[in-house]
């Protein structure tokens, strides 16, 4: 088969503080523009000219700042640990990356004069296969219909072989909100504050089974199992594997819960057996105890 081929110019940005992402309200209006750090990059998709139809790969690149001033032996450990979920340490940067794909994101191409030609859906693997576009200059747009968070780049046709789009989602800030919404306002020592009627935690305090909570991020099989601050070597450890991390690594919910006007997927403040809780919501998406427990 003959192929004619696209290449697509894109920048490639970091999420967390991207302005070409945009939040949309419940009803669709965009709410607001965030920030923005960009490097170019070359993202090339292949050009089908018997369907005229070209595709691409949408991924994601999760990462997280590695905590400073770790021994090497630490560090060895860490890395060991965050393995198990598929995190690898990224020495340049120094942090832990993750590469995932969404499925059900909504990818469209537009011409300039701003009207949608073309649109699709990922697949399990993340990627779409839309119609050849009409036009050379076109801007693409990927959507998440479960958050409103949409990506946003221009592209510029030409001939390429493969490609693919990576988008990165900075975890870091989910993780040191974490603290905020956990830990018991008026408590600073290690004591008992969660239970089942309370669901804020102290520092260190030790994770039963049954205690309320905002979201299981502490639970993972190769942690202690006490709420520490995510950016200690033991809080990185704690996460990995929980049903947090489970969870971020097919939905966009959980890093979309530390964006503002996007509404929370795990909350506080509503016991799990009440209606319209949030709390541990990505529990009980996986089939499990939206209270504190054990993996």
């Amino acid at each position: 088969m003959t192929k004619s081929k696209v290449l697509l110019s894109l920048l490639v940005f970091s999420a967390m503080t991207l302005s070409s992402i945009s939040f949309a309200s419940a009803s669709g209006n965009t709410a607001r523009d965030a920030k923005a750090h960009f490097t170019n990059e070359v993202i090339e998709a292949p050009v089908d000219s018997s369907t005229q139809a070209y595709s691409l790969q949408v991924q994601f690149r999760q990462t997280l700042q590695a905590p400073a001033d770790l021994s090497s032996e630490e560090l060895n450990d860490l890395v060991s640990t965050m393995q198990i979920t598929g995190w690898e340490y990224n020495a340049l940067e120094n942090i832990f990356e993750r590469y995932v794909n969404y499925e059900g994101l909504n990818v469209s191409a537009s011409g300039t004069d701003g009207l949608v030609q073309n649109t699709a859906t990922t697949d399990q693997e993340g990627k779409v296969v839309l119609p050849a576009p009409s036009g050379e200059e076109l801007q693409l747009q990927i959507s998440d219909p479960e958050t409103n968070m949409k990506f946003t780049r221009d592209i510029h046709t030409g001939n390429v072989d493969s490609g693919s789009v990576t988008i990165d989602l900075d975890y870091t800030s989910m993780l040191e909100n974490d603290a905020k919404y956990m830990l018991h306002k008026s408590g600073s020592s290690i004591s008992p504050m969660a239970s089942s009627t309370n669901p804020y935690w102290s520092e260190g305090e030790a994770g039963v089974t049954g205690k309320r909570l905002h979201c299981n991020r502490f639970n993972g099989p190769k942690g202690d199992n006490k709420y520490w601050s995510h950016f200690s070597v033991q809080g990185l450890k704690n996460f990995v594997g929980s049903d947090c991390d489970t969870s971020a690594s097919v939905t966009l919910a959980c890093v979309a819960d530390d964006l503002p006007l996007v509404p929370n997927h795990c909350e506080a403040g509503i016991a799990p057996n009440k209606a319209n809780s949030k709390e541990a919501t990505c529990s009980g998406e996986q089939g499990l105890s939206r209270y504190f427990h054990f993996r």
